[in-house]
């Protein structure tokens, strides 16, 4: 009894949670869409799409096998493991800060006119404090410390809405300027955590890494189909706006961008779900077995499937309305966009939910290849729509490829489960 009131505790909190990461979000880019002109916003969310790419290359490389893999240690074990995850992580956060230094001429082909020079070192700062609070977060639910998660994004989602709105009083919000706060407020809440982090100091840093040689191993294993795998679902969710950039300008991307803000409050459940479910799968897994997977899937499946699609179904039907109602006149008479970034989560979610199906089961190469598919297929009808349908038409490419990739993974997801119809608890 005392067990499933904590469950039930820690399962509030990740909800909880992650309602306020989303609200945030949604928050934050509405204040630069009603602050910035279209133009603007759309150079901003360009940048925010890199930004994204580099928390996918993170997901897949260190979060994604730390969430399956985590819970199959125990004690000391396990927090050698930890230790060692969140040292890649640190340097993974000084290899795209880097990036961003040292490669400025790629970044420079996303923004205009020369844009990315006046904000290169706002981006710079922003990268790295970006990828690195993205990780503290999910090591806590990983770790179970699930109030601490909670604490921690409470001070950075505080700082940042605070900050910006205070800047769009002013009428001083610019592209950099919102960097600056995103990077900063991220900084803040990420010095506050060092005491919870018991990071070593460097030199037992490094001796850590070389004596746990094993934890790389085994990340790399499970990281590098999930990497690629991500890779892929970032060309298809938002690496098809950088290939539209130069087709339709930066105007219609900040419309897509905005419509897919607005159906943000879907990705409560997506992340309170990436966040819960893939240790909890793996839990059930090694406690019961396949049946025990099988059951806890189905259960988590239909319950939050029924909540995906209502809330889905609500902003389609009134896709005008919610535009005009948030962001104003300006993003009137693009409907169609908000109607299928909401029919967009349908097959997203079910993506997402066989994906955890395969992470538990050790099927990393099945979601790689089901995404190099569906990367394709949404590049392809991409290319053919774009020109004539412009904005639509990425829409269209977009779902098109969550489609492609979610009947792919269920495919994949029914073979794997009969190779293991009675797979015995560990």
């Amino acid at each position: 009894m005392l067990r499933a009131v904590r469950r039930l505790r820690g399962m509030s909190v990740t909800v909880a949670d992650q309602a306020l990461v989303s609200a945030t979000n949604f928050l934050t880019n509405v204040i630069l869409a009603r602050s910035m002109p279209l133009d603007d916003f759309g150079r901003f969310a360009l940048l925010y799409t890199v930004l994204l790419f580099a928390v996918a290359l993170q997901l897949g490389l260190i979060i994604a096998p730390m969430m399956s893999l985590g819970p199959k240690f125990e004690n000391a074990e396990k927090k050698t493991y930890l230790s060692v995850v969140t040292l890649h992580a640190l340097l993974f956060a000084f290899l795209i800060a880097g990036g961003a230094i040292f490669c400025p001429d790629i970044l420079q082909t996303i923004i205009d006119e020369g844009g990315f020079v006046e904000v290169r070192w706002a981006f710079v700062f922003c990268s790295a404090g970006f990828v690195l609070q993205d990780f503290i977060r999910r090591l806590f639910f990983t770790d179970g410390r699930t109030t601490h998660a909670l604490a921690f994004d409470g001070v950075n989602c505080a700082v940042r809405l605070a900050v910006l709105a205070g800047l769009s009083l002013a009428g001083e919000v610019s592209v950099g300027a919102a960097l600056w706060v995103i990077g900063g407020a991220s900084a803040l809440a990420i010095a506050l955590a060092l005491k919870w982090l018991a990071l070593p100091r460097p030199m037992a840093a490094v001796r850590l890494l070389i004596r746990s040689a094993w934890v790389s191993v085994q990340q790399w294993h499970l990281g590098k189909w999930l990497l690629g795998a991500n890779i892929m679902s970032w060309v298809v969710s938002s690496g098809l706006l950088v290939l539209a950039g130069n087709w339709i300008g930066p105007g219609p991307l900040g419309v897509i961008r905005a419509a897919q803000n607005l159906v943000g409050v879907l990705l409560v459940i997506l992340q309170a779900l990436e966040n819960m479910v893939p240790h909890q799968a793996s839990a059930k897994l090694v406690q019961g077995g396949g049946p025990a997977l099988r059951r806890y899937m189905l259960r988590t499946g239909l319950v939050s499937g029924a909540i995906i699609v209502g809330l889905a179904a609500v902003f389609a039907g009134a896709a005008d309305f919610w535009l005009r109602l948030v962001y104003g006149a300006q993003f009137a008479g693009n409907a169609a966009i908000l109607v299928f970034a909401a029919i967009n989560f349908v097959p997203l979610f079910v993506q997402v939910m066989a994906s955890f199906v395969l992470r538990s089961l050790g099927h990393a190469r099945g979601i790689f290849f089901a995404s190099v598919l569906a990367a394709a297929g949404s590049v392809g009808l991409a290319l053919l729509l774009v020109p004539s349908l412009g904005a639509l038409g990425v829409m269209l490419a977009i779902c098109a490829g969550s489609t492609l990739n979610a009947g792919s993974l269920l495919l994949l997801v029914q073979r794997a489960l009969k190779q293991y119809p009675d797979l015995p608890a560990k």
